[in-house]
């Protein structure tokens, strides 16, 4: 279901740069985390996939969405150190026609096994809004943390550009 993605492999380069243009056609929060896609050159596509741990989604052998482990210097879009070396954020999308399906919440089922068997500890954020992606986050066990309000300097969740209140959520 999920694989990583390979920053020296040219088919996977072009696979996150063409699902990234198919994600933004559908999810207009995409515009603020790879505003100039378009322009990417294969160079700078292999920059990203090689900074971030990124795994494709896959239904069969079809590319039909992404998930990110974010470094452990940083704590997702939060942008905020995490306290403990082990804490890991996650993030993901599925492309809109597979939503719904419970492809997703197979995938992060996935991640969460092949994080947990790291050693990792896994906090994920969602924007308030965004009543599908809570209600699996909570279903797989993952507890609110705290609200990441855009009146504080810092957003979890960016739609149309803009930042808009988050939840933090972190399993167990």
């Amino acid at each position: 279901m999920i694989e990583k993605m390979d920053s020296t492999k040219k088919e996977h380069v072009l696979g996150f740069k063409s699902l990234i243009k198919k994600a933004m056609k559908q999810k207009k929060h995409l515009k603020w985390v790879y505003p100039t896609i378009k322009s990417y050159d294969l160079r700078k596509a292999r920059k990203i996939i090689s900074y971030y741990d990124m795994y494709f989604i896959r239904n069969d052998n079809e590319i039909i969405g992404m998930l990110d482990v974010y470094p452990k210097n940083t704590c997702g879009n939060c942008g905020m150190p995490p306290k403990d070396p082990n804490l890991i954020d996650i993030a993901y999308f599925i492309l809109s026609e597979y939503s719904g399906k419970g492809l997703g919440k197979k995938a992060v089922q996935e991640a969460i096994m092949l994080l947990k068997s790291k050693g990792k500890k896994i906090s994920a954020c969602t924007a308030k809004i965004n009543e599908v992606s809570i209600n699996m986050l909570k279903g797989l066990g993952f507890k609110k943390v705290r609200n990441c309000s855009k009146n504080r300097g810092y957003s979890c969740y960016f739609i149309d550009g803009k930042p808009v209140d988050g939840i933090k959520w972190r399993l167990g």
